[in-house]
């Protein structure tokens, strides 16, 4: 499995593409496909495996849809081309339509592969701003509660409430999620992912000190959000809660 992508699903067109690969040579091609890590080749592989062809015949009166060509895509098993619908040839590698379409385009005049100018005018490790969002968003969504008996020394801490025991096992559970939300998206590798983490949640734990946890403030504030609260119980709330936090921090 190529971190971060997967096959697709198989088509649903007449041919059943899928059935004429055969599941374990879609998964050789699509392993084949990523195993090369290089932009370039990909999308000079994507080009060789397209054809563009001549229409036969035109079933319609409009002349706006009417298709001089049609794009042939083929994949290659034991030497022999098969020919597949756009969505299994997508599906295969492991790929968006659009992805095709722009490799497609990236070609001169002469039909030569134009090389990839991705990052050229800075770092080229950089991780794009697109794959750090979904890192940020993936933290976010653990619970947490909050810190309580050391208000005074470190009043922002705040704990995750899972059994997650490592940063390295949360970026574990971040690759499932995005191959779900994301599948477009290629995962960063453990150490951008704890980057991030350490740079913008430097409050989070991810240890529990019962005496640095507590159930109490976590219960305000769920009430403090529920709308259906008179001002009176909206008062009490308040005064209760006080009069916990006053009590926390003289021990």
């Amino acid at each position: 499995m190529i971190r971060g992508r997967q096959v697709g699903q198989g088509c649903s067109c007449a041919k059943k593409c899928f059935d004429l690969v055969g599941e374990a040579n879609i998964q050789q091609l699509f392993t084949e496909y990523w195993a090369s890590g290089d932009w370039d080749i990909q999308t000079a592989y994507l080009q060789k495996q397209t054809t563009k062809v001549p229409v036969k015949r035109r079933r319609t009166n409009n002349e706006d849809n009417m298709h001089i060509c049609v794009r042939l895509y083929h994949v290659i098993v034991e030497d022999t081309p098969i020919t597949v619908c756009k969505d299994a040839f997508a599906s295969i590698h492991g790929i968006s339509k659009s992805h095709i379409d722009r490799s497609l385009t990236k070609v001169t005049a002469s039909n030569v592969p134009v090389k990839d100018q991705r990052g050229k005018n800075g770092d080229h490790h950089k991780v794009s701003e697109e794959v750090a969002k979904t890192v940020i968003e993936h933290i976010k969504s653990f619970p947490t509660i909050t810190s309580h008996y050391s208000r005074k020394t470190c009043p922002s801490v705040v704990y995750l409430d899972t059994d997650i025991v490592s940063r390295r096992q949360m970026y574990e559970l971040y690759i499932t999620w995005l191959k779900e939300k994301y599948p477009e998206i290629v995962a960063c590798t453990f150490h951008y992912y704890d980057d991030i983490f350490k740079m913008k949640f430097s409050n989070v734990k991810l240890y529990k000190p019962r005496k640095d946890t507590c159930k109490t403030c976590d219960i305000y504030a769920v009430r403090c959000k529920d709308p259906s609260l008179s001002t009176d119980d909206k008062r009490d709330n308040e005064i209760r809660h006080s009069h916990h936090l006053a009590k926390a921090e003289t021990g």
